[in-house]
């Protein structure tokens, strides 16, 4: 891939600096989602059929990881220290210390230090033993069940989660510091005793008592995720592409052949916490939590922005209300729902925490027996997980993070203010009409009233232009998403119109339909939806990806502009004298390919610094030539386009493009 500080995106009238996908199944590796999917699941009948032999892979593979990287280092280190004993033994080849050693020095002190990753520790409010000595006694009991080492920072945050992070000070070469990182809304939205579950089952990945290996490979997966994503966000050259390649084949090979082993740890890790809060308790806490975090995200934030038209000032209390809202007690109806909808989901190839309800059988617990707090899952929190452990501090930290928030939303709040004004008295204008509306303004009215006031309130009018329009994408998923949410099979139909024509519509219609016919019990119907919701996803990924930058895999064919576009782009071009050649492109792409995207590499003459730099040695360069931006705003591009500089770093790309017919524009 290029460098992005020197790749400009030049798409419908707006510039913007291209970006790097740090996903390790990203576009850029050399395993699909779907190559994936079907490797994990072989791998999962060996481990069951032949363990030895699956576990002999995945340590081979992990031992790989770490020959290749210390490999360069010891060779470059090896020719090295071979010149400087040639030179002190034979008192010969001084100059091969100027030529060879001292070059290759400078390039291995460069690939150390990209492997010598700062990673940055999570993010929080740092919490002391003398502010929550119940939270610590907690964490030194799990600690001391489960011979698993202690926190060395506790941080607590806004998130609704609960994690143990190892951020290593070497880089790869370790020296971990433990970090524990409390949501605060879990723990308002959970018993004690559940969330010391939770609590229990983060310190036992790290246990002792957990299965060596799996924990060692747990750790191994997380050090080479962590630097991936640096390696990916790396752009000063130097010594880091020796490992971005390797890396963009080995990390999804080593993800997929340590998946299972994994997933296992996840359902070890459940096992282990059980043995120090209880079978149920545990199982409780998946219920609770999967409970709790739907009221967030389908009741309390769709409540809190509902405000933003009433007023242009966010609220200052908005988690101290929260905290309210998660101890509270429930209607039933929703709360049924949405047990059902988590119990519904499938374990699948993608996420290695297995679902709630393989996590509950495997702890042998029956889950209809599952009862919390008072009956059910739906009964007021009696005392929070929060009051128990942090005491007075639960509500410090709440009116702390009352005051974040509304300081961070006030930006967007005013502007959303603004827009749902304006949409307020749309609708209002629409609805006190007495001449027939047009089809657009049907379908504002449409879908104005739908988010305003109410579904069953929009089908008359949604109905109506589906009349007048039968392939309205918008009206036809609208309706269909409503018709789905009471119960109603028509709108299944409804939904594969309007997938039909968007094709960005199919994995939330997919999933949508997937939902109800999970509620229906028909499984089979519903994961098919599912399998097509994930396609679906993974090649709009692919298809984002290749047309986010430039990468050194990318094809190209001719321009096929017209020309008087080409005309236009000539003339614009020649006004630059520091333009010395320039070439032009369109790459060749998998996804929507009516839609090109083209490429324009400019040669401003021999940089020299780049040109050492482009071997490996670190010359510091300054910023971003200010011409890359100056073309790509004043341009006439006949399209979605990158201008490229092509100085010594991008010189593949410049082969590339000299070799395409009638390229050359300057």
């Amino acid at each position: 891939m290029l460098e992005g500080l020197e790749v400009l995106k030049v798409a419908s009238g707006t510039l913007s600096a291209s970006s790097t996908s740090s996903t390790l199944l990203s576009a850029t590796m050399s395993i699909s989602r779907d190559q994936f999917e079907v490797l994990v699941t072989r791998l999962a009948r060996e481990a069951e059929a032949r363990p030895f032999r699956y576990k002999t892979r995945v340590f081979l593979l992990a031992i790989l990881g770490y020959a290749y990287v210390f490999g360069i280092l010891l060779a470059l280190l090896a020719v090295i220290g071979g010149v400087i004993y040639l030179v002190l033994s034979t008192g010969r080849g001084a100059r091969l210390l100027s030529d060879l050693a001292i070059p290759l020095a400078l390039f291995a002190w460069f690939v150390g230090k990209a492997l010598w990753v700062k990673l940055e520790p999570p993010e929080g409010r740092e919490l002391r033993k003398d502010e929550a000595p119940r939270l610590f006694a907690a964490m030194e009991d799990v600690c001391k069940k489960l011979r698993a080492p202690r926190a060395d920072v506790v941080l607590i945050d806004d998130q609704y989660n609960a994690a143990v992070s190892q951020i290593p000070r070497l880089g790869v070469f370790g020296w971990h510091r433990n970090y524990l990182v409390i949501g605060l809304p879990m723990m308002q939205g959970m018993p004690p005793d559940e969330w010391h579950g939770v609590l229990a089952h983060e310190f036992a990945h790290l246990s002792r008592a957990h299965a060596r290996f799996g924990n060692w490979i747990y750790r191994v997966r997380k050090t080479w995720y962590q630097l991936m994503e640096r390696l990916e966000e790396e752009r000063k050259g130097g010594g880091s592409w020796m490992f971005k390649r390797f890396f963009q084949w080995y990390a999804p090979y080593f993800s997929a052949y340590s998946f299972v082993l994994a997933r296992r740890d996840e359902f070890e890790a459940d096992a282990l916490a059980a043995s120090v809060v209880g079978r149920e308790a545990v199982a409780r806490g998946f219920i609770t939590g999967g409970v709790r975090s739907r009221l967030l995200s389908e009741e309390f934030w769709p409540t809190v922005e509902a405000e933003v038209l009433a007023t242009p000032t966010p609220p200052h209390d908005v988690h101290s209300r929260m905290a309210r809202a998660l101890r509270s007690g429930l209607d039933h109806a929703p709360v049924q729902s949405w047990i059902e909808a988590e119990l519904a989901v499938e374990t699948g190839s993608v996420d290695t925490h297995p679902s709630p309800r393989d996590r509950i059988a495997a702890l042998g617990v029956e889950v209809r027996e599952l009862v919390g707090n008072g009956g059910s899952p739906s009964a007021p929190l009696a005392v929070t997980a929060a009051e128990h452990f942090l005491g007075d501090m639960a509500k410090e930290v709440t009116v702390g993070l009352d005051v974040d928030w509304q300081k961070h939303a006030v930006g967007w709040w005013q502007r959303r203010h603004q827009h749902e004004r304006g949409d307020a008295d749309t609708l209002a204008e629409l609805e006190q009409r007495t001449t027939p509306l047009d089809d657009a303004e049907l379908w504002d009215l449409a879908r104005l009233t739908d988010a305003r006031r109410s579904p069953d309130a929009a089908e008359p009018h949604l109905r109506e232009l589906l009349t007048r329009i039968p392939r309205h994408a918008g009206a036809a998923y609208t309706l269909g998403y409503n018709l789905l949410a009471r119960g109603d099979e028509e709108g299944i139909g409804l939904i594969e119109t309007a997938i039909d024509i968007d094709p960005e519509a199919i994995p939330p219609g997919c999933r949508t339909i997937a939902t109800f016919l999970h509620r229906q019990g028909r499984t089979d119907d519903a994961e098919r939806y599912e399998r097509r919701a994930r396609d679906a996803e993974a090649a709009q990924a692919e298809s984002q990806h290749e047309r986010e930058s430039v990468y050194r895999t990318d094809s190209f064919l001719p321009h096929e502009a017209d020309d008087d576009a080409l005309q236009s782009l000539k003339e614009a071009l020649a006004t630059y004298p520091r333009v010395k050649a320039a070439w032009l492109a369109r790459k060749a792409l998998k996804h929507s390919p009516e839609h090109p995207v083209f490429v324009l590499g400019f040669d401003t003459g021999i940089d020299w610094r780049r040109s050492i730099r482009a071997v490996g040695i670190p010359i510091p360069i300054g910023e971003r030539d200010p011409l890359v931006d100056e073309l790509a705003r004043s341009l006439p591009m006949p399209g979605e386009a990158f201008v490229v500089p092509l100085h010594a770093d991008n010189a593949w790309l410049k082969k590339k493009l000299k070799k395409v017919q009638g390229a050359r524009v300057l």
